[in-house]
Parts: structure tokens; C-alpha cells; sequence
């Protein structure tokens, strides 16, 4: 309810948020509708919003987020990959 400013509207049957409830993506501004909403437009992408979040939260899920990796982090995984691309030996001829 903190996250909505009261409480937050469903749909008919408890199972939804309602249809073109909005909240804001974890750690940004950015709005957008609810994941957990009984619509979705084919062919788009939803992510899990604050209120999501939230709601799972109150259900007594565990819902720390997973940090995505640092651009310094891929490139180091792609070095080693190329390194160990090089390191294999071509095939022998007995």
C-alpha cells in the first residue's frame, strides 16, 4: 500500500493488480505497468516493477534483487574466454 499510495486495486477474482495499474522500475523513475496485471501486449517485455516487488515482499517471498554484472566484469570474461581460445592446440597427425 506505501508503495501504491492506498491500497492498490485488483481484479475481480484477487489474482491480479488491476488492468493500467502503473509503478516505477527498481531503482529508476521509469514507469511502467505492472508485471503482475492480467494484460500483456504480444510480442512485449514487462519487468518486475517496485510494486511487484512489493507485493511478493508481503507474501513472505524473499526478494532481494541480483546485481547485474559491471562492463569490467564482461570484459574480463570475454579476455579469458579469447585466452583460452588460443591456448588449444590444432589437432596432430599421427
Amino acid at each position: 500500500m506505501s508503495l501504491n499510495g492506498g491500497p492498490v486495486p485488483l481484479t475481480f477474482d484477487g489474482g491480479h493488480w488491476g488492468s493500467g495499474i502503473t509503478s516505477t522500475l527498481p531503482g529508476t523513475g521509469t514507469p511502467q505497468e505492472v508485471a503482475m496485471d492480467p494484460d500483456l501486449t504480444t510480442g512485449t517485455r514487462k519487468f518486475f516493477t517496485d510494486l511487484d516487488f512489493g507485493g511478493l515482499d508481503d507474501l513472505g517471498w524473499d526478494v532481494t534483487p541480483v546485481p547485474e554484472p559491471q562492463a569490467y566484469a564482461l570484459v574480463a570474461g570475454l579476455g579469458l574466454l579469447v585466452f583460452a581460445l588460443c591456448r588449444r592446440r590444432a589437432p596432430t597427425l599421427s
